[in-house]
């Protein structure tokens, strides 16, 4: 059984398990909540590929952890507050 829904190289994989510990870090959620968001914003995406991965250390774990917590529909990286706790969820 695997951790994630979507195929990742190695590499991508331990990208994603960092972007799993901000969640967990930044929203105060469950490993498994954090997992279940990633596994539907991606499933069925690949990364497995060099550019793949390029693409996605291309953003922060915490930028990724934003976007899958709030996701595509909020500016969060507009917000001028310092505690991303207080912004608007979905």
């Amino acid at each position: 059984m695997t951790l994630f829904s979507f195929p990742t190289s190695p590499e991508a994989r331990a990208y994603c398990e960092r972007i799993l510990d901000e969640m967990v870090r930044l929203f105060k959620i469950s490993r498994s909540d954090a997992l279940d968001r990633m596994n539907e914003y991606w499933e069925g995406l690949p990364l497995e590929s060099p550019e793949d991965v390029s693409l996605l250390t291309h953003d922060l774990p915490e930028d990724w952890a934003k976007q899958l917590y709030y996701g595509p529909n909020i500016k969060w990286w507009l917000e001028k507050q310092d505690d991303p706790k207080t912004l608007p969820t979905q």
